[in-house]
């Protein structure tokens, strides 16, 4: 599969017109079949197989806007995040300021995990330092002690993504969550391996996701934005902290590569790639992800199968809910009246 990807990619600069079905299929293996389902806006989802603690998926649909469109679009991060499972999304300044996490509090479910955190068993993905500072700074048995752990919590993600922004990769930490620890940075490193066809269709901005060594001023085409996310299925509410590089390495393509680099549970690393390529009235979207999931570390069969059976299914409403919403400014919904 890998080697197909990269051939996809490596293809791309050569796409135009009716070129584009003959790159999916020549690329991706897409029957036609599922070519004509693209080409009706369907969506298309298929895992990639890899290492058992990771799981990987390939999501494409047939946008009726252009890539310049979807990128205006995405730009404005209310109109792509927000949704029934995403119910906050802020950018963070350049430099990053404390009002970036203003309205960040713990739920319950945070608030005791926190209580309960020690290293190597903690319900928390945090450091054995970010660990001991909120011990240091919270007396659990006074009446503010929950607004004492949000203030300890908004002050350490805000100050992670500083240095973030100060020294790039390197100020990625370890988490110290379980035995043994992982470093965020390594798990980056591991993950993007596995993407060798960026590395060969488009080495330049491989080397700089790589390499990233802290964010300039003036670029948009860099941000990082922290979300609160509700996946369903049972699981805890998320904090994600997600870094974004915009690429536009060839006329007909834009990369859009997410990766995250901080999240309260579940993951030790998620590094997502978004290709938009020219196709006769609109753009393809293909989107591929590789995450290692701490659920999956010693995993037996029967957990890993549900989680293979969902992703498909998950992929597909998202980005089928992409394309619906394309163009399209987010309207909160109606609070219920009291």
């Amino acid at each position: 599969m890998a080697k197909k990807l990269a051939l996809c990619l490596l293809l791309a600069g050569a796409v135009s017109g009716g070129e584009a079905e003959r790159f999916l299929s020549s690329c991706c293996a897409f029957t036609p079949a599922e070519l004509e389902r693209l080409n009706k806006a369907e969506a298309i989802a298929r895992l990639i197989k890899t290492p058992d603690r990771e799981a990987s998926i390939l999501g494409a649909v047939k946008l009726r806007a252009s890539k310049e469109e979807f990128l205006a679009w995405f730009r404005n991060l209310d109109n792509f995040k927000l949704s029934p499972m995403v119910a906050e999304v802020k950018t963070f300044h350049n430099p990053p300021r404390s009002e970036d996490l203003a309205s960040l509090s713990l739920d319950t479910q945070e608030l005791r995990d926190a209580r309960n955190c020690v290293p190597g068993k903690c319900g928390l993905k945090l450091s054995s330092e970010e660990m001991a500072r909120i011990r240091k700074n919270v007396d659990w048995a006074v009446s503010d002690a929950n607004s004492k752990a949000s203030d300890q919590a908004r002050n350490l993600f805000l100050n992670y993504v500083k240095d973030y922004f100060l020294r790039g990769n390197a100020a990625l930490g370890k988490l110290n969550d379980r035995n043994p620890g992982s470093s965020i940075g390594e798990t980056f490193t591991a993950l993007n391996a596995n993407f060798p066809y960026l590395k060969e269709a488009f080495p330049e901005a491989f080397n700089e996701l790589v390499n990233f060594n802290g964010m300039g001023r003036g670029n948009p085409d860099q941000f990082v934005y922290w979300s609160r996310e509700k996946y369903g299925f049972g699981l805890k509410p998320l904090l994600n902290i997600t870094h974004v590089s915009i690429f536009k390495p060839r006329p007909d393509v834009i990369l859009i590569a997410s990766k995250q680099i901080r999240t309260t549970h579940y993951f030790d690393g998620s590094f997502g790639v978004t290709m938009l390529v020219d196709a006769p009235g609109g753009a393809f979207l293909v989107y591929i992800n590789r995450s290692r999931i701490d659920m999956l570390h010693d995993a037996g069969w029967f957990r890993r199968t549900l989680i293979e059976r969902a992703l498909p299914g998950a992929t597909r409403r998202e980005i089928v809910g992409i394309r619906d919403r394309v163009g399209k400014t987010y309207v909160a919904p109606r609070q219920p009246k009291n």
